[in-house]
């Protein structure tokens, strides 16, 4: 008797952490999906890193998510950080992660973007003019996070 419930005692912690991990990676999943289906997510929970060298998909869909997660909450220097750390990522990774090269452009023609928009916006303040043309030119000017400064800028 003494000795099964000694081994109930040892084994016990082992099914909380794999229940614990399995929950970590089917929130990770959850939000992966949900990354896919809204462009304009600027808020994630709080997930655990995946592991760089062994599960190279998850921590590029990680890296991802942060970037566009930093780059809606206008930090672009982790954004643009986050984003060259999973351009090192070797492209067939990045090509069977379905849905992942897709918004990798996405986010990068968002940060570009965002440079031609801040000289744009640098200059209104200077000058006060801006031409509906040159807000025009700007690919997805109008389809960046609402959080950016250039939302409240008339087309």
């Amino acid at each position: 008797m003494r000795t099964s419930c000694f081994s109930y005692c040892l084994l016990a912690p082992f099914f909380f952490i794999t229940s614990n991990a399995f929950a970590q990676t089917v929130n990770f999943d959850e939000t992966w999906k949900e990354f896919l289906e809204n462009d304009k997510i600027s808020n994630m929970s709080e997930l655990v890193k995946p592991d760089k060298v062994y599960n190279q998909p998850d921590y590029a869909k990680y890296l991802l998510m942060n970037a566009n997660t930093c780059f809606c909450q206008s930090n672009q220097l982790d954004a643009e950080s986050l984003m060259a750390e999973t351009q090192k990522i070797d492209t067939e990774v990045l090509e069977s992660v379905p849905g992942f090269v897709g918004k990798m452009e996405e986010l990068q023609t968002k940060i570009e973007s965002y440079h031609s928009m801040d000289a744009i916006w640098k200059r209104f303040l200077q000058t006060k003019e801006v031409t509906a043309e040159e807000l025009e030119a700007v690919p997805a000017a109008k389809s960046v996070c609402e959080k950016e400064r250039w939302r409240s800028i008339p087309t």
